[in-house]
């Protein structure tokens, strides 16, 4: 018995020491796995970290693209600039440390990638002879242009002038004082429609309440560049058909200022509101009043001419003086004297426009949808549009046959007079005769209201030159008129990160 007991106590103590030799393992291959798990917890971090300061730099940069000629964000460029000052701003110098920032062109003009590496000390992995790890992160962000609305030659509206320049429409804006119903949402200070009292406050008030694109490519870049305008002043006898009305508060002999600005190009092209440097600014006057010029009456006038930099010129368009009219003007660029030129001329983020004598199916250049917004989404926005007494259809589309634009469905919806309380987006009334955006329209239906298309373009989309226009086309029984004042813009921020 005593020897059964000896041998039982030898086994047990044995087992005791194998458990403790496993245990002890064990330990060390968890204290392993701990520290391996603090040290890729590091890295985790500081990849994150690197990537949100690649994601702030691009973004910050991109905001300078495209630089003139497509040219690469190389070093002293303000996109390459820009994209160092974020990056050290968040803790990674160019340079230092073993950091390296490098900003690159990030596949089309309007992209920026940044790469940021460097490297971070671990802490337990150091006994398995790995004391750093390399950190590499890159991030690219993308600038959408501004949207062409109107035209991309080198004018928009009529040119009385030059044999096969007939548009059917002149560009307008109303008097401050004009009841918005009249076709115009920014200019007035109220609402209301017709020709009556202005009632309220017009919330979508803007001033200046138009912007618009002289945009001079490089093969225009030092031409001697005239920026023009056609029959600027309010008068009522002329080709443009203008109008005036007595304010009903005042005396009719009210003053009237017409300022159109134009400023120079500057590194954020996408930004129009913020150019500030004043190439030249001209006010003209209304009929009858000090310091109208009778000989600007249906003329070119000119505003300035300068020697042309690469980029977009932004005129400005502000009214002053409470009145209530109409004025109709076009605009037009001129390189070294010559009307054929490469400028571009185009509504930025809306165009205002007066149609006299549009005839019964005219259809005019609404947006131009370039490849570059593939897989956006495209908001279409046309206030106080077909506001006529007669029934008839309205359609974006392009009269080329086999058009890209011809193959985008939409929907539709409308806002009230204040820009609110939007219906629910529903479909269109299906095919038109060259597209699929398509609505019927009956007496003054959009009368004092805004009408929007959203179309999304799918991410497949390619087009070619005139082929990228939408075009928009009316049809109606009569011979139709009409005030209205379209926009354009892309859902989203213009700005962002590309996956």
């Amino acid at each position: 018995m005593k020897s059964l007991l000896r041998r039982i106590r030898e086994r047990s103590t044995a087992q005791e020491g194998t458990v403790l030799v496993l245990t002890s393992l064990l330990v060390v291959v968890m204290l392993g796995m701990a520290a391996f798990a603090v040290d890729y917890g590091w890295i985790f971090f500081n990849q994150l970290k690197t990537r949100k300061a690649a994601e702030a730099a691009a973004l910050a940069g991109v905001v300078h693209m495209p630089l003139p000629g497509c040219a690469d964000p190389d070093v002293g460029t303000e996109p390459y600039t820009v994209a160092l000052d974020i990056a050290k701003a968040n803790g990674y110098t160019h340079g230092v440390g073993g950091v390296t920032v490098t900003p690159s062109m990030g596949g089309t003009c309007n992209r920026l990638t940044v790469r940021i590496t460097h490297t971070v000390p671990t802490f337990f992995m150091k006994a398995f002879g790995i004391a750093t790890v390399a950190i590499d992160q890159e991030a690219t962000a993308e600038q959408l242009p501004p949207l062409k609305i109107g035209s991309d030659e080198s004018y928009l509206g009529e040119d009385p002038e030059v044999a096969g320049r007939d548009r059917d429409f002149w560009l307008a804006t109303n008097g401050d004082w004009t009841p918005k119903g009249q076709g115009d949402p920014y200019t007035p200070y109220c609402n209301g429609a017709g020709w009556g009292p202005c009632t309220g406050t017009n919330s979508e008030f803007r001033s200046p309440s138009y912007w618009y694109a002289f945009d001079v490519p490089a093969s225009e870049a030092g031409s001697s560049i005239t920026f023009q305008v056609f029959d600027p002043q309010v008068n009522e006898g002329g080709l443009t058909v203008d109008y005036h009305r007595t304010h009903p508060d005042a005396s009719g002999t009210e003053p009237v200022d017409y300022t159109f600005t134009v400023y120079a190009p500057d590194d954020t092209p996408n930004d129009w509101r913020d150019n500030s440097s004043v190439v030249c600014s001209r006010t003209f006057r209304r009929e009858g009043q000090a310091g109208y010029d009778p000989a600007d009456m249906d003329e070119w006038v000119s505003l300035c001419t300068t020697t042309g930099i690469e980029g977009i010129y932004v005129l400005s368009v502000q009214v002053t003086g409470d009145v209530s009219i109409l004025n109709a003007w076009s605009l037009r660029a001129l390189s070294n004297g010559s009307v054929n030129n490469d400028v571009a001329v185009y509504g930025l983020g809306s165009m205002s426009l007066w149609t006299p004598e549009a005839g019964s199916a005219p259809q005019f250049k609404l947006v131009k949808i370039d490849e570059i917004y593939a897989g956006q989404e495209l908001v279409i926005s046309l206030w106080d549009v077909g506001d006529i007494w007669d029934d008839g259809t309205l359609e974006l589309m392009n009269p080329s046959s086999g058009a890209p634009i011809n193959t985008l469905d939409c929907q539709v919806r409308t806002r009230d007079e204040q820009g609110g309380n939007p219906t629910a987006w529903t479909d269109d009334d299906g095919a038109g005769s060259f597209g699929e955006c398509f609505l019927y329209i009956s007496t003054q239906e959009h009368n004092n209201e805004w009408l929007d298309f959203q179309i999304r373009i799918p991410g497949d989309y390619t087009c070619e030159d005139d082929e990228c226009w939408a075009y928009i086309r009316y049809g109606f029984f009569g011979s139709t008129t009409d005030r209205t004042t379209w926009s354009a813009q892309i859902n989203g921020q213009p700005i962002h990160l590309v996956p």
